[in-house]
């Protein structure tokens, strides 16, 4: 009996042990750290994302994620930055060296390679591989041969700058005031509603066509970089219009395809792809803009209705009321 109880007592023990080591072993090297990465969003300035091929880098300035010169989807961004300062690393999934190829996480096979900058400062640098299963991916952070399994996907830190594109970049900055479009008329928010060059518009049609700007969404980059893309589309006008921040002026352009269309904006550099469809409602005519009054919304040959030609009584009531006339 004793000796039944020293095995089960050494078994506890040696149990006892490995949590110990699993413990220590998740801890940083300076023995304090239960996370995954350890450093503070808000300092992070720079991340930059490679897989084997490629490789793009999103910068922070004045509070705004940038590729170069085009906005990015801020959200989108500190969503990826607060994840990997947050990420816990309570169990890794194996502790040896000769694992992380199997699990994709070395220098020379991974899937996407993430770090993270303060200054010129590296304060988080992790390696992603396989998928253990859905929105799950293998991680290791550098200096480690701990592989652990954390709550993310290699699909939410593409490598292509496009995918992290603020598509509302173009969009005016609060209400629209005013728009001059390039088929020939002005829209025009006065004190008592919207007048088209002046004259009293169609007020819901206005609004809704000033909303057209004020949510306006592209659907991607315009090929910028492209040597001669350019020259080969036709200029369809520019729009000059006036918001909360001023006046600017977005310039619509097609392609050589009949739903090809590509705007730029004298705020923001480049060229971006825009709906057929946007493109076709921005370019409308004065026409649909127009106040209406009730004759003009009869159809072409449409006769008039009995309260519009009688005085406002309808002509079988009239015919009611009149006198008999003796025979």
């Amino acid at each position: 009996m004793n000796g039944r109880l020293g095995i089960l007592g050494a078994i506890l023990l040696a149990q006892l042990l490995l949590v110990a080591a699993f413990v220590l072993n998740d801890r940083g090297d300076d023995g304090s750290s239960t996370k995954l990465l350890d450093f503070d969003p808000a300092t992070v300035d720079r991340v930059l994302i490679a897989d084997q091929t490629e490789s793009i880098e999103l910068e922070r300035k004045d509070s705004k994620w940038l590729i170069g010169a085009v906005p990015v989807d801020a959200a989108k961004a500190d969503k990826l930055v607060n994840d990997f300062a947050n990420f816990a690393s309570p169990w890794p999934v194996s502790t040896t060296e000769s694992s992380t190829g199997r699990f994709e996480v070395t220098s020379v096979k991974f899937q996407r390679h993430l770090t993270f900058y303060k200054g010129e400062e590296v304060v988080g640098d992790v390696w992603l591989g396989t998928s253990p299963g859905f929105q799950r991916v293998h991680a290791r952070r550098e200096g480690s041969d701990s592989v652990y399994s954390v709550a993310f996907s290699n699909f939410q830190a593409p490598v292509k700058a496009e995918e992290w594109l603020d598509k509302a970049l173009l969009a005016a900055d609060g209400a629209v005031k005013s728009v001059v479009s390039p088929v020939g008329f002005k829209l025009e928010k006065g004190k008592e509603g919207w007048l088209l060059d002046g004259v009293a518009a169609n007020q819901e049609m206005s609004t809704s066509f000033a909303e057209r700007f004020e949510n306006l969404r592209v659907l991607g980059l315009g090929d910028v970089a492209a040597v001669g893309q350019d020259a080969a589309r036709t200029d369809k006008g520019a729009f000059t219009v006036v918001d909360g921040k001023g006046e600017y002026t977005l310039q619509l352009k097609q392609g050589a395809g009949e739903n090809e269309y590509f705007l730029s904006s004298s705020r923001i550099a480049g060229s971006y792809k825009l709906a057929a469809y946007l493109a076709e409602q921005m370019l409308q005519g004065a026409d649909e803009l127009l106040a209406r009054t009730s004759e003009d919304s009869l159809t072409e040959g449409e006769a008039a209705p009995p309260e519009l030609t009688t005085g406002g009584a309808p002509a079988a009531a009239n015919d009611a009321l009149a006198p008999i006339q003796p025979e």
